[in-house]
C-alpha cells in the first residue's frame, strides 16, 4: 500500500515586501490570510505549422511565460499595518507600483517562492453573519523565484 506524501496547507504564509526591488527586500507576514490561490502560471504556444508539416497535426514551440495572478482572502482588519493605506496592501493598490511578495509553503523545510507584483484588486465583503473580509488580487510581473531562501 502506498503512503501519501501530501502536505497540509495550514501554516502557509504570504509575506509583503518593503518595496525595495533592487536589493534583498524585507518581508512582513500579511495578517489574517485565509486562503491563497495561484500563481496561475502559463506559457504561450507559438504555432509553427508549415506546408511540409507531416501527419496533419499542428506543431508548436513554447513562447513567453506568464506568471499570472495570485488571489487571496483575508480577515480584513483596517487598522492592521499589512492591510492599511500607510504601509500595507492598500498602499500598494493606491500607488500602482509593484513590490515583492513571498509565499512560504507549509512543507518542512519550507519551500519559498518570491515574486514582484502589483496589487490590482481589493474587494471588501461585510456579510452580516461573517467577519469582515477582503479578496485581494496580485498581478505578477516577471519570472518568480521558485527556490528563494
Amino acid at each position: 500500500m502506498a503512503v501519501t506524501t501530501a502536505i497540509a496547507a495550514i501554516g502557509t504564509v504570504l509575506k509583503l515586501g518593503d518595496g525595495v526591488l533592487s536589493t534583498v527586500p524585507a518581508f512582513t507576514t500579511i495578517a489574517e490570510v485565509l486562503s491563497i490561490n495561484g500563481p496561475t502560471l502559463s506559457r504561450d504556444q507559438i504555432d509553427v505549422t508549415h506546408q511540409a508539416t507531416t501527419g496533419g497535426f499542428r506543431e508548436f514551440i513554447g513562447g513567453l511565460g506568464d506568471a499570472g495572478e495570485v488571489t487571496f482572502d483575508i480577515s480584513y482588519v483596517p487598522s492592521n499595518t499589512t492591510h492599511d493605506v500607510t504601509a500595507g496592501l492598500l498602499k500598494w493598490l493606491d500607488s500602482g507600483l509593484k513590490t515583492g511578495f513571498r509565499v512560504e509553503w507549509s512543507d518542512s523545510p519550507s519551500t519559498n517562492w518570491e515574486f514582484d507584483a502589483q496589487v490590482n484588486g481589493f474587494e471588501v465583503t461585510a456579510a452580516v453573519d461573517e467577519q469582515l473580509k477582503a479578496s485581494v488580487t496580485l498581478r505578477l510581473s516577471g519570472k518568480p523565484n521558485f527556490d528563494a531562501t
